[in-house]
């Protein structure tokens, strides 16, 4: 319910902002990745119909117990293969949200999963895109792990039986390390993710990276900072990198 909660919140201070949606018109609305759903129950709330394509089997039937009578059509799909979900949308997206999602899928279905997004917006529709940049202090997702010791910052950068080794003897699970080394072997850059939306032929029109992203100012009570340093250490120092993509 944590994450519920934070999802509907950063619709509200953070998506809303970053997009320019101003709620007075109903927009078509998808997440990629809704998890439980939140940030779209938030807009469903102001009258968008929203969609949700989900890939865990848990989450997806979470969504759809926690979001009962909005107008949200959630689908268990995967968003590198459009026949999972093209016959439950037959419509095209005023707006599609990516939040922390990109950095999990494979790195060979990257540029096919954001080509697949731009395939779903109507001309002139917005993609947000957020991710951890590759070499960001907790670009390996090892904060989401029990132990305290496996938290630390950039300790995902030991090669990868090293990481393993200290993993277990940190007992984490043996389905959570294989989790973590996947999202290692799957982070992305901000210099490569750039070099793919150029090649989708969307139009960049905001992007904004944080030392200390929005999320954590709900997750952590702190305030947003953002990332004032050089195109160098944008790729170590920023925690979350945001994005606003648009289609011609």
């Amino acid at each position: 319910m944590r994450s519920y909660h934070e999802q509907y919140w950063y619709a509200e201070h953070v998506l809303t902002d970053f997009l320019d949606i101003d709620n007075s018109a109903p927009l078509n609305i998808c997440e990629i990745g809704p998890a439980e759903g939140g940030a779209l129950k938030y807009f469903a709330e102001r009258g968008h119909r929203c969609f949700g394509i989900e890939f865990s089997d848990n989450r997806h039937e979470n969504s759809i117990i926690l979001n009962d009578g909005l107008n949200i059509k959630f689908i268990k799909g995967d968003i590198t293969r459009p026949d999972t979900y093209s016959e439950d949308i037959n419509e095209k997206m005023d707006v599609i949200i990516c939040r922390d999602v990109i950095e999990h899928i494979d790195q060979d279905k990257k540029l096919t999963a954001l080509r697949n997004m731009t395939e779903l917006l109507k001309p002139g529709g917005r993609i947000f895109l957020s991710f951890p940049p590759k070499y960001s202090p907790y670009a390996g997702h090892q904060q989401t792990a029990a132990s305290v010791w496996v938290k630390l910052p950039y300790i995902f950068l030991l090669p990868d039986k090293i990481y393993a080794a200290y993993l277990k003897f940190r007992k984490i699970s043996s389905a959570k390390i294989e989790g973590l080394l996947r999202v290692k072997s799957n982070r992305i850059s901000i210099n490569n993710f750039e070099k793919i939306v150029k090649s989708t032929g969307l139009e960049l029109t905001k992007r904004q990276f944080y030392i200390i992203r929005p999320a954590h100012e709900n997750r952590y009570k702190t305030k947003r900072i953002k990332q004032p340093f050089g195109k160098i250490f944008r790729e170590w120092l920023s925690t979350g990198a945001l994005y606003c993509l648009k289609k011609n």
